[in-house]
């Protein structure tokens, strides 16, 4: 954001005839997708480093937390870094501001993660995810506007 904020990359955006929402919305997905990719990158060396086994069962759903983690993370690391940069808090703010609301986020993909190695149920967990993730989602899309108001 920082970056983007520079070179008035968001200014661009924010210039462009679309909804405001939809910048958001592009710019959670772009962060979900980068959040994953390396999620991926580091369950595969984690796999190959550490000798995690990982059975092929376990693969799929493994996959798909890790996606709905990274989206919950991403929805709500757009807001805080845009809220930082456009009022001038600076880069310290955001693990100030963003620890606390994914900390739910980190539990329940911890808690999944053990969960799926051991076979033990998924159902709660998998609820509070997906549930905290679809809120910081709907709150951010919300809020987006009126964070990159000037």
């Amino acid at each position: 954001m920082a970056v983007e904020d520079e070179n008035d990359a968001l200014t661009g955006l924010l210039l462009a005839p679309v909804d405001r929402s939809a910048v958001y919305i592009g710019k959670v997905l772009s962060t979900t997708m980068f959040v994953l990719a390396v999620d991926l990158v580091t369950l595969g060396a984690a796999v190959v480093l550490l000798g995690y086994p990982i059975a092929a069962t376990m693969v799929l759903p493994l996959v798909g937390v890790l996606a709905v983690a990274a989206f919950g993370f991403s929805a709500v690391g757009v807001v805080v870094a845009t809220l930082t940069v456009r009022s001038g808090l600076g880069q310290l703010a955001i693990p100030i501001l963003l620890v606390p609301l994914v900390v739910p986020v980190l539990l329940s993909g911890v808690e999944l993660t053990a969960a799926l190695a051991s076979g033990a149920p998924t159902g709660g967990w998998l609820r509070v995810l997906a549930a905290y993730a679809g809120i910081l989602f709907l709150a951010g899309l919300a809020t987006f506007e009126f964070v990159v108001e000037e």
